[in-house]
């Protein structure tokens, strides 16, 4: 048996382990931060653009600054620290506003919010696959 008949299949389940960890992390992260947050509604004021390494459509990453008050009454504008790429939210476009109760300036768009929780569950699926295909692959060559 030569080595790369072994280590090729387990670098597939450490990379699919690795994979699972990090989307779940990013799912009970965003969940315990979705349990607490205050939802209220906001409109796209403006935003920023930054390009990032890629050069096509997702290459941009678009930053919607958004106007929304608390239930307290205060009114902030703040510029969501998160991008999306390929995606543009359009000036005076409605959306949805998650913030901290503790630091209502710590918010999230539900839009960009709720993509985040998709990509970590297509994440977690595909990394429990790798991490299977490659066990099933480890399993055989040891055989």
């Amino acid at each position: 048996m030569h080595w790369v008949e072994v280590a090729v299949p387990a670098a597939f389940v450490l990379t699919g382990a690795l994979m699972v960890v990090l989307a779940t992390r990013t799912l009970i992260r965003n969940n315990a931060f979705t349990a607490r947050a205050v939802r209220v509604p906001g409109v796209v004021v403006g935003g920023r653009r930054e390009r990032g390494p890629i050069r096509d459509s997702m290459g941009t990453y678009h930053f919607p600054t958004v106007r929304y008050r608390t239930l307290e009454g205060a009114e902030l504008e703040r510029t969501s620290p998160a991008g999306r790429g390929g995606y543009r939210f359009r000036e005076g476009a409605d959306v949805t506003v998650m913030y901290e109760p503790a630091d209502p300036g710590r918010f999230v768009v539900r839009e960009m919010h709720t993509a985040e929780m998709v990509t970590a569950i297509i994440m977690t699926v595909f990394g429990i696959f790798l991490g299977l295909f490659g066990l099933l692959f480890t399993v055989s060559a040891l055989l």
